[in-house]
């Protein structure tokens, strides 16, 4: 019996050895099988694959590569000014009160018209002058002219011609100096010759223009050559830009200049640069360049306005592309390739699409909404390239990029 029982453990314990080492191996097998199914790999983000509704939602179109003129430019900044001769400071010849303002700021005025009147005894007093010196010349004239006629018959002495001759010909003098005082303060003497005393002094715009500063009010006093307004005349604006030292040798006189407002850069200004300053800014190592800015009916230029402008220096005939064809992701630049449905898929519902693939370029220049584009690697002649929708379908292949939560 004893020998039985030890013969039992003697099977018992190789069998049980056995199952233990069978039952290891298979757990092992399916270990490396979940294994291999979790490591499987994913498809590459380079290449993404839309349906025709993902295609017409997203409002995709395809296009060639073109070959387009695209300028070579100088970027530059700078600033809307006006000439000298474009501005104005309105002041009086003679001190008074102000009676009368007839502009307000923004106003828009004419070459000669009055801006305000100014009442002062001063001027009343010149008038008065005026005519005093011109009835008296009449009668230094006369005796003059009596001293004169005596003079050529010998019947007077020359000392009493001569003192007649010569308070005409003061009088005669003082009577134009005055005239002149009182056409500087804009009075008409032939009106006054016919009596018409003036009691207001009118201050005259200088040229045609806007009003953009009023520094008068009613009854303020008027102090000669004290301002009283201002104006300009955007008609003559121009911009002057500053043109860096390693831009220098590009930038020459004649050349073409697209301007941008500050704030509205999607409306573009241009002009043409007529003179370049010979030397350096004291403060920087910049040269102005001063553009002549075309005029624009539909377009109100403040001086002051700052501008970031393209000196247009040439062209050159490049493979372009519109702009919004090309994204822009970890530092490089991209456009996307249309490609066929995949072999494998084709006719299946889902597959009812295209596949785009990510392809890496290098842009240079733009213009006209076109930028120039450098190719890494060689496309087909027939390649089809997104030309609007890019950023929508980037944006769908960085979905795949987040990380699974299984």
């Amino acid at each position: 019996m004893k020998n039985i029982y030890l013969n039992s453990r003697k099977v018992l314990f190789p069998a049980l050895i056995i199952g233990s080492l069978f039952a290891s191996c298979h757990s092992k097998t399916a270990d490396n099988d979940d294994k291999t199914a979790v490591q499987a790999p994913k498809k590459s983000t380079d290449t993404i694959e839309m349906s025709q509704k993902q295609i017409s939602v997203a409002g995709i179109v395809t296009g060639s590569i073109e070959q387009r003129n695209i300028s070579s430019v100088v970027k530059a900044n700078g600033q809307l000014l006006l000439p000298p001769a474009n501005q104005a400071v309105v002041t009086t010849a003679i001190a008074g009160i102000v009676k009368q303002i007839l502009v307000k700021e923004g106003s828009e005025v004419r070459s000669g018209q009055a801006v305000a009147y100014i009442e002062s005894p001063e001027f009343t007093r010149l008038q008065q002058d005026y005519l005093t010196t011109k009835s008296n010349l009449v009668y230094v004239q006369q005796e003059y002219d009596r001293q004169k006629l005596l003079n050529d018959e010998n019947a007077g002495t020359g000392k009493v011609y001569q003192q007649a001759k010569a308070n005409f010909l003061s009088e005669q003098q003082k009577l134009q100096s005055m005239a002149a005082s009182l056409a500087q303060l804009h009075i008409s003497v032939a009106a006054l010759n016919q009596g018409h005393v003036i009691e207001k002094v009118p201050v005259i715009a200088p040229f045609s223009g806007q009003v953009n500063h009023v520094y008068i009010t009613i009854g303020s006093p008027a102090e000669v050559n004290k301002p009283l307004v201002d104006l300009i005349n955007n008609n003559g604006i121009y911009c002057d830009l500053k043109i860096f030292e390693k831009d220098i040798n590009q930038v020459k006189v004649g050349q073409k200049v697209m301007l941008a407002l500050s704030g509205q850069e999607q409306q573009i200004i241009n002009g043409t640069i007529y003179a370049l300053n010979s030397e350096f800014e004291t403060d920087n190592r910049v040269v102005i360049a001063h553009v002549r800015v075309n005029k624009t009916n539909d377009r109100h230029l403040i001086p002051g306005t700052y501008v970031s402008a393209s000196v247009i220096t040439g062209s050159t005939t490049t493979p372009a592309l519109p702009e919004d064809a090309v994204v822009s992701t970890d530092g490089k630049q991209y456009i996307f390739l249309a490609l066929g449905q995949d072999e494998d898929k084709k006719g299946s519902t889902a597959a009812q699409g295209l596949n785009f693939k990510k392809t890496e370029v290098v842009t240079g220049q733009s213009d006209m909404g076109f930028v120039s584009v450098k190719l890494l690697a060689d496309l087909p002649k027939d390649a089809r390239v997104v030309t609007k929708g890019a950023k929508y379908i980037l944006a769908e292949s960085q979905k795949g990029n987040a990380p699974d939560n299984d």
